[in-house]
């Protein structure tokens, strides 16, 4: 598939994922995507970019969400894809991806060994905590939040979630301008989280609803419970 039929079929059109508000607050249900994530959409542009490109070949490393995306977008883009996925990944994360591709590397340090494979075998190493086309699909996000909800607020779509950023500092400036702060959650809150998002999602499979983003509900309960400031309009993540 060429880059502009790529364009066309996957990125063109994208289905705005399901808006649901309840007890006060929206939830954005990216795992309603194709993939079941938020990556999709950044991984798309990515993808779109490889094959303008004329790679045909490439090294990713995750914990689970995006290497299931890699996976279904590069071979449906006809691009070859070397996973490498940590030992503690999620099993219903592999076995999604274990449906799409046989090229899955467990390891014990997915950065260093997918970078290694990537300088020995000549191939990109893709990540898109460094790649500014990932940003695209997130934008989209924006778009579509703001349009549903009829408010507009500045964008941090740079900000991807990685252990090493080069936008670090981007995000960091952002927090520090916003007066932005953040709260500790303990495991018992995310799983308590969870169960109250599984009650609310009765019509979705438990499966689909993450840790991640029980995460983000624990840290919007937390700040509500504590008095905190929350502007109307606030939105948890279902990534």
């Amino acid at each position: 598939m060429d880059a502009q039929a790529f364009y066309s079929v996957f990125i063109k059109d994208w289905p705005q994922t399901p808006l649901s508000f309840y007890d006060g607050v929206y939830f954005k249900c990216e795992f309603c995507n194709v993939t079941g994530s938020i990556k999709s959409r950044g991984v798309c542009w990515q993808i779109y970019e490889l094959l303008k490109a004329g790679i045909n070949e490439i090294v990713v490393s995750s914990s689970g969400n995006a290497g299931v995306a890699y996976a279904y977008y590069c071979q449906k883009a006809g691009i070859i894809c070397h996973v490498f996925v940590p030992k503690s990944i999620d099993p219903i994360r592999l076995s999604r991806m274990q449906k799409i591709t046989d090229t899955i590397t467990v390891t014990d340090n997915t950065m260093h060994s997918a970078a290694v494979f990537a300088t020995t075998k000549k191939v990109p190493y893709i990540q898109q905590s460094t790649d500014s086309m990932a940003t695209y699909g997130y934008q989209g996000l924006y778009d579509e939040l703001a349009e549903r909800v009829k408010r507009k607020a500045r964008s941090v779509v740079s900000g991807i979630v990685s252990r090493a950023s080069d936008r670090a500092e981007v995000v960091l400036g952002a927090v520090r301008e916003s007066k932005g702060s953040g709260w500790v959650i303990v495991d018992d809150g995310v799983l308590a989280a969870h169960q109250r998002l599984v009650a609310m999602f009765q019509d979705k499979p438990q499966s689909t609803i993450s840790l991640e983003g029980a995460l983000a509900y624990a840290g919007y309960l937390k700040a509500k419970e504590r008095g905190f400031d929350l502007r109307p309009h606030s939105i948890v993540m279902l990534t």
